[in-house]
């Protein structure tokens, strides 16, 4: 079964590998190409699979959720810091989170540059002794994600949408089959001595400065690049809160977490600012969280 599951893979890998075109990718059609996108496909299968992966290309950044389990295995995936003419590919072994009947596939895509690339999928593995593999194509749905990754680094994140991104019908529209034809980038292929993973440590805010009624820094023990979650309460819904780049659009219900899904800032100081009722009261905590690239094997 072992050699017949590597035979399957390297028919994939031949077709899919050689150039970036020859792979079935698709994009969401938004308007603007700073939204970070939703992708979303159920897939029945007939019966447990014994063995599975899922493969994914992507010119952007993504999080993988498989029947609501984040299978993702670093923050910031892919985690590739040769962006320039590369498109980042990882493989995920994905055998525990499937099941007999409907799974459900969701990506939540964040663009890195505007290129029609925004995800490439193989699902393969073994199921009833028998190799089986889905792709993703035009069958799949997306929506726009209600946040954004601008070109400066900055993000904004729309809190108020929260309770949305688990309505699985709302705003849901075709895939559409991306057109790579005019132009080729090379694929950063995954191997077990060069993939690139996030290490995390949290740090507790040591000190924190009012510098006006609006506007509060914070500075901690940590240093470096990674992101800083901030816990708010008793904010007015539609209002906007500054986290050094990070753009919050509160919620307004209860405490709620502000921070970056897909992109760093420098984690030294935290300045949070917002509009005229807020204060130094309005926030409940600030955890810095350090990300470091390392190989592993």
């Amino acid at each position: 079964m072992k050699t017949l599951l590597t035979i399957f893979a390297l028919l994939l890998a031949m077709t899919g590998h050689a150039n970036d075109w020859n792979r079935l990718w698709i994009g969401c059609q938004q308007t603007d190409p700073t939204h970070q996108v939703w992708f979303q496909r159920t897939y029945t299968l007939r019966q447990r699979p014994t063995e599975a992966y899922v493969e994914m290309a992507s010119s952007g950044r993504f999080i993988l959720y498989i029947n609501g389990y984040n299978v993702t295995t670093s923050l910031l995936e892919p985690l590739d810091e040769r962006r320039g003419d590369t498109i980042g590919v990882v493989r995920y072994e994905v055998t525990p989170f499937l099941r007999r009947g409907d799974n459900e596939l969701k990506v939540w895509f964040s663009p890195v540059r505007d290129d029609p690339r925004q995800l490439s999928l193989q699902m393969y593995g073994m199921m009833g002794g028998m190799p089986f593999a889905r792709s993703a194509d035009a069958s799949w749905i997306c929506r726009d994600a209600f946040c954004a990754t601008l070109p400066d680094g900055s993000e904004w994140v729309d809190g108020r949408q929260h309770i949305l991104r688990e309505q699985p019908l709302f705003g849901w529209n075709p895939a559409a089959l991306a057109d790579c034809r005019q132009s080729v980038l090379e694929l950063v292929l995954p191997t077990e001595t060069t993939a690139l993973k996030s290490m995390i440590t949290t740090y507790d805010i040591i000190d924190c400065d009012s510098l006006d009624s609006t506007r509060v820094v914070f500075r901690g023990s940590a240093a470096g690049r990674g992101i800083l979650r901030v816990t708010l309460r008793e904010t007015h819904r539609g209002d906007t809160i500054h986290v050094n780049g990070l753009h919050y659009i509160c919620r307004g219900n209860g405490d709620e977490q502000a921070f970056r899904r897909f992109t760093t800032e420098d984690i030294g100081e935290a300045v949070i600012q917002g509009p005229v009722w807020f204060s130094r009261k309005n926030v409940t905590s600030v955890e810095a969280i350090r990300i470091s690239s390392v190989f592993y094997p």
